[in-house]
């Protein structure tokens, strides 16, 4: 609902404050030298990006989540 006006849930006010720490971290000084080191893959690896799209993946237990699959709820 943030996009509209409203707060970010605590999962998403997480996520983003991982996120704006990441970048700040970052060579650059410009948003686009900053996107470029955001978005390029690493040597044998993932972009800082994807590995925290990855993370963030890996670690949905927010309240939002479901418990029990479809199926499982549906017979």
């Amino acid at each position: 609902m943030w996009g509209s006006g409203g707060n970010l849930n605590a999962q998403n006010y997480e996520s983003l404050a991982k996120l704006v720490a990441l970048i700040r971290t970052l060579p650059g000084d410009s948003p686009s030298e900053k996107r470029t080191a955001l978005l390029v893959p690493r040597e044998n690896s993932l972009s800082y990006f994807d590995a925290l799209r990855r993370a963030n993946a890996a670690g949905d237990t927010g309240v939002n989540s479901i418990p029990v699959s479809l199926r499982a709820l549906l017979g």
